[in-house]
Parts: structure tokens; sequence; C-alpha cells
């Protein structure tokens, strides 16, 4: 009995087993089909279309975080094509330009929901969709998502261009006047003269309609150059002119002509042609007869006098559909004697007036290419000091070249008047040029170089205040005072080269002066050679050259800020009373001026005393 009752448990047990493995064999089976089950329903949901699991990228968090050539694929509504891509925004915020390239066939319109698969493009501060490898159009008809700004020029140009969201592809209506610049790009100019300018790759056909014209247009910022760049993305119908009246464009142009056209003129005249913002408006310009001022497609021909003309101008005032002639009256003054203080009064309001000077010459000067050979010129009642040019060349049989006889009788102390033309730019050195005539009044007059009252170059700040100042230094005496100095030549220099000057040892690498307008300093050898007597001067030193550090030395020189050039400013020492060097240098100096540095045959005649050498001189020679 006991034997059967174990037997019975152990069936028991053994039934409990199975019916436990059978329960797990369920449940693993249903796991199985339930997995089944969610496998063909994703498959279903990957099947339906117009779906997909691709992420698609926020296009301001690409704007935000994107990297140069990050993979991206974005979605949004176009707002704006051009014949190079077009204009795409999934909101606001998130607007970008897709490049398509130059031969692309535009299949996108405006309003058309788009997936784009390509790279983003950040070089130079451009936000961009590049190397696009599919464009799908999603639904057409799509309302977009970047609002219309009424705005101005103005504001456009202020806009941030390092700013990659709330800066690029907004679209903005402006008012300004459409027209080409001198390179031919055509641009938007608006009242207050601001300017931006239309990308190319926009609908220029159109735009080149309405040139000349001020209206108003709908316009996308597109990218920044060395202004903002803007796309029209229109037709003809989304442009509206926008004229002013007749009676404000006369307005508007009297108040150009009299801010141009001075009232009082000495021997030239510069008429304008055109109103500078509004370039449609055009003035033509006549005179009354006389026999002093001609006017000839708008240039002016003057015959000076010694007492003064009034003259009546005319200019008719033209926006191409109307005009309208007006009188302008100028006085064409008597040209009468001045001295060189008076050039720098502020009447001579027209660059190169004609001039009559009268001066004292206490230099010669000649520039880099050795065609323009130079009077230092000095007021001896102010000490003022401007230069007469005189070229080796001229279209006027009347002006007189360095190589007449006028100019080359002329010697330091001399007093002359000259009849030329006062050249003042902005951008130019002040100097006398075009001279007509020129009369020596008088032959060694009393003068002398203002030594006390020169600037002083002994710094780097000294040096850093001119080089940003030329204007205000130029034709001024400067004392260097222990300079370093460097050839411009890594060998043996010509007369034409260079002795560059700075404050420091890095001598060939020290320019001075504002962005983009960096010069070395340096003495032309032609000049320098000429007024001290020969090569001597040079001869005395080692100067290094330029691959070489610079050389200090112990001397104080004083010269006249003259020429400049996109390179150098060069200063001139006009005689051996500027290079003051320590009294052995000067003996050296000295003795070695009448020298020559070659001879066949002959004597050569030695000095046996100078003031500064106790006793005679005596010389040898090593051959």
């Amino acid at each position: 009995m006991l034997g059967m009752k174990n037997k019975g448990e152990k069936e028991k047990q053994i039934m409990k087993k199975k019916s436990i493995l059978l329960l797990i064999l369920v449940l693993m089976l249903s796991f199985v089909a339930c997995t089944c089950k969610n496998e063909e329903d994703n498959n279903e949901d990957k099947n339906k279309p117009g779906e997909t699991t691709e992420t698609i990228n926020k296009i301001s968090d690409v704007l935000k975080n994107g990297k140069n050539n990050d993979a991206i694929i974005v979605e949004g509504v176009v707002y704006g094509v051009i014949s190079n891509g077009f204009y795409m925004a999934d909101s606001e915020e998130g607007r970008i330009f897709v490049v398509m390239g130059d031969d692309w066939k535009s299949d996108i319109k405006v309003g058309d929901k788009v997936k784009v698969t390509g790279k983003f493009g950040y070089v130079s501060n451009f936000p961009q969709v590049k190397n696009v490898s599919e464009t799908k159009v999603l639904s057409s008809g799509n309302d977009s998502f970047v609002k219309t700004t009424q705005g101005t020029v103005a504001d456009v140009l202020k806009l941030d261009s390092k700013a990659r969201t709330g800066a690029y592809f907004g679209m903005y209506t402006l008012l300004g006047t459409i027209y080409k610049n001198n390179a031919n790009i055509i641009t938007l100019k608006d009242d207050n003269n601001n300017v931006c300018y239309f990308n190319a790759k926009s609908n220029v056909d159109v735009l080149n309609e309405f040139l000349d014209k001020r209206v108003t247009i709908t316009v996308i910022v597109h990218n920044f150059g060395e202004t903002w760049n803007v796309s029209f993305a229109g037709t003809a119908s989304d442009i509206v002119k926008n004229e002013l009246s007749f009676e404000t464009i006369k307005e508007a142009a009297l108040t150009h002509i009299n801010a141009v056209v001075p009232k009082e003129v000495y021997g030239r005249l510069t008429l304008p042609s055109n109103h500078p913002d509004l370039t449609y408006v055009t003035y033509t310009w006549s005179v009354e007869e006389n026999a002093y001022v001609a006017v000839e497609n708008n240039k002016v021909t003057i015959t000076v006098d010694e007492v003064d003309h009034e003259v009546t101008l005319k200019v008719s005032i033209s926006n191409g559909e109307k005009s309208e002639t007006v009188e302008y009256k100028v006085t064409s003054k008597a040209i009468e004697e001045r001295n060189v203080k008076d050039l720098f009064n502020g009447e001579l309001a027209i660059n190169y007036s004609t001039v009559k000077v009268r001066g004292i010459v206490i230099g010669k000067s000649r520039n880099q290419s050795l065609s323009i050979r130079s009077l230092i010129v000095k007021d001896m009642t102010t000490n003022d000091i401007t230069t007469f040019d005189f070229g080796p060349s001229n279209s006027n049989p009347n002006v007189i070249l360095h190589s007449d006889d006028a100019f080359k009788n002329v010697a330091v102390g001399d007093e002359i008047v000259i009849m030329g033309e006062l050249r003042n730019g902005e951008d130019d050195r002040t100097c006398v040029t075009n001279i007509t005539s020129l009369t020596i009044a008088a032959h060694d007059k009393e003068w002398a170089h203002d030594f006390e009252n020169a600037y002083v170059m002994d710094s780097k700040e000294s040096y850093e205040e001119l080089g940003q100042n030329v204007k205000k230094y130029e034709n001024k005496l400067v004392k260097l005072v222990n300079p370093f100095v460097c050839y411009s030549t890594t060998s043996t220099p010509a007369d034409t080269n260079w002795l560059i000057l700075s404050h420091s040892s890095d001598v060939g690498e020290r320019k001075f002066g504002t962005a983009g307008k960096m010069r070395s300093f340096a003495f032309l050898l032609a000049c320098v050679d000429e007024n001290l007597g020969g090569t001597a001067w040079r001869d005395a030193f080692e100067f290094p050259f330029f691959n070489q550090e610079g050389k200090q030395f112990d001397l104080t020189i004083y010269a006249y800020a003259m020429y400049v050039s996109d390179s150098y400013l060069a200063f001139i020492v006009p005689d051996q009373s500027c290079f003051i060097a320590s009294e052995q240098m000067q003996v050296e100096l000295a003795l070695g001026k009448d020298i020559p540095s070659s001879v066949e045959g002959g004597t050569i005649t030695l000095a046996k005393t100078h003031e500064l050498v106790t006793g005679e001189i005596t010389w040898a020679s090593d051959n």
C-alpha cells in the first residue's frame, strides 16, 4: 500500500510539471504572436502613403546649431523663386535659401510645400541648403509662414549679417529708386542715399524695365557682401511706381546744386549732370552769352581776368518726363596775387581753382618715377609751406615743364610768382600744378627752415600720429630723431629705391596709417643724393638691407613730408643743413662730398682743412 501511495504522488508531481511547462509554452507562443502582430502593424504603418520614418529637421534648429556640410532633410512652404534656387520656411523664424545651381530648370512654385534633402551650407555668414540630392513637392497652394514687413532700405542695412535667424531671407516692402551703379550692378537707393544691391540671380529682366524709377517693391533679403543684397522674385505687376511730384524734384535739385556749385569761382567750375540720389533727375546747363564763361555739353571754359564778372548760368532740371529751366548766378572772380598762407583760407572751393602765388623757394624735390620735379615754397611771414609741381609733359601747351628754362633758372632763395592750379582734393597732396607762368621777382632772399616748430618723430606714437593724419602734416617740416633705417632692397639699391625709416628695428615690416592706407615712411635716394650733392651721405653709413635688422643711427634729420603713394610717404631732405650727424660724421660727409666715385685720369683736389678739424688733414691711398 505504501508503494502504491508513493507511485501516485510521483505521477501527480509529473503532471504538475507538465502543466507548468505547457503554461510556459502557451505564454511564449502568445508573446511571439503579439510581437508578430506589432511587426505587421508597423509594416502596415510604413506602407501608408505619404508617411515616413525619416527625421525631418526644423529649419530654425538647423540655422541655430547646424555646421557646414551637415546632412539635413527639411520641409517647408516656398515663398520666393529665383533663377538658381528658392526660399522656403517652416515657421516665421525658420526660413532658408535652397541652392539649385545655375542650370536648374525650376519645377517649384510659390505655395508648394517641399521636402528637400541636401547639406547645410554656412560660408561667409550665408546660411543655405546646398548639394541638393532630392526635392519633393508634397502639396501646393499653401500659405506662407513669412510675413512681409513694411520697412526702409536703412532697416535692411541695420540687419546683423552674423545672425543666422532674424536677418536672412526676410521679406520687406521698400521705397527707393532702381538704378545701375558704376559697376553695372542694379541697386535700390532710398531718398536718403542708403543703398542695397539686387542679387544678380533674381528677376533682373523686370528690374531693368524700371531703371531710374522711384518705386515701391517687395524684396527678400539674400546675403551680405559689401552691403546687403536682396532678391526680387516677383513680376512687373508687383512693382508700383511711386514718383515724386515735379515740385519736390525741383526743390531737391536746387538744394543739391546750391550745395555743390559755389557762387564764386576762380578759373574752374564743375557742373553736376544729375542728382546723386534721384539719379533719374538730370541737369542740362547753358549760359547767357559773355566773354568770360562758356558752357558746352555741361563743360565749362573760363577766361581768367584781373576783375570780377557776374555770370548767369541756366540749368534745365528734368525727371525724364517734365523739365524746367532756372537761373543760377555765379561770380567769375579776379585772379589776384596771394601768398602761400592765402591758399588755405577755404574760399577756393573747387579743386584745381586758378591761383597766382608768391613765395620764396627753399628747396627742390622729385618723385620716385622722377617724372615730377617740385619747388618747396615758403611764406616767410607765416612759415606756411606748399609745393609747385612741374611735370614732364602736359596736354596744355601753355603749361611749364621741368625741362623748360623757366624752371631750370629757378634757384633756392629766389622769390617767385607763379600762375597755376591749386590741387587740394581730399585724397590729393596739396600743391600748385599745371603752372602757366613763372616770374623770378628777386634773387638771394633771406630764408630759413623753421627747425624750432618742426614736428618731432622720436617714438612709436609720433610715427603713428603722422601716419593716421597725413593730410594734416603734408608739406610740413618734421624732425626725425635717431631713426632706425634700412634699404628697401636686399642688395645695392638704385637711385629710385628707398631708405625706409621707423622707430624700431623691424623697419621693413613697419607701416603707418589707417585701414586700407598703410604706408612705409622713407627717403627717395635720388632726391637726397641730388640735394646733398652726391652719394657721400649714404656711403659714409653702413645702412642695412631690407632682409636685415634695421639699424639705429645717431642722426637728427629735418625733412618735409611730401609725396604720397599707395606704398610710401616720401620725406624730402632739402639740403645739408637738415642732415645733422655727429661731428666725425659731418667731417666725413663734407670731405667726401666732392670726391667722384670713379675717374679716368686727371687730378682730384682733396681738402686740407675743415672747421671741425684741428690742424691739417692728410690723405693716404691703398693703391
